[in-house]
């Protein structure tokens, strides 16, 4: 899991103003206990709410700071986007690649049949597996 870079208590104004000042005071001690993130931003909690316009002119300040540091300063916002696109990349490869396998007649027929024959014991997983990943 990727670790939010601001975290926004929205809706902070009426009956849930206190417990939205709660749940930032409770992120807050919370994000600290993070180590440092590799862009060098900490992680900042905040409330706002857009029906009292309150927290919104801070929240935009903090966006702001935050792309300031990772645009311009040292580069990270790129250089990470770059990394995301590449793993979005392989992830739905090994994606197809497991619903081709899983979807193919062939390996749904056979598989229920070995998948005992393993618990069984009477072969071993990796022989298992070479049968159904042999299968065309």
């Amino acid at each position: 899991m990727e670790m939010a870079d601001i975290l926004v208590i929205n809706k902070a104004d009426g009956e849930n103003k206190q417990k939205a000042e709660a749940a930032k005071a409770e992120y807050s001690s919370a994000l600290q206990l993070f180590p440092p993130n590799p862009s060098g931003w900490k992680p900042i909690s905040v409330t706002a709410s857009a029906l009292m316009n309150t927290g919104i002119d801070e929240l935009w300040n903090i966006i702001k700071n935050y792309i300031a540091l990772t645009t311009t300063q040292n580069n990270y916002f790129n250089t990470h986007r770059k990394e995301q696109s590449k793993f979005w990349m392989y992830e739905t490869i090994n994606e197809s690649i497991i619903n081709t396998f899983y979807n193919n007649k062939n390996i749904e027929k056979l598989l229920p049949e070995l998948e005992t024959q393993v618990i069984e014991n009477k072969i071993s997983p990796f022989n298992a597996a070479n049968k159904l990943l042999n299968i065309k």
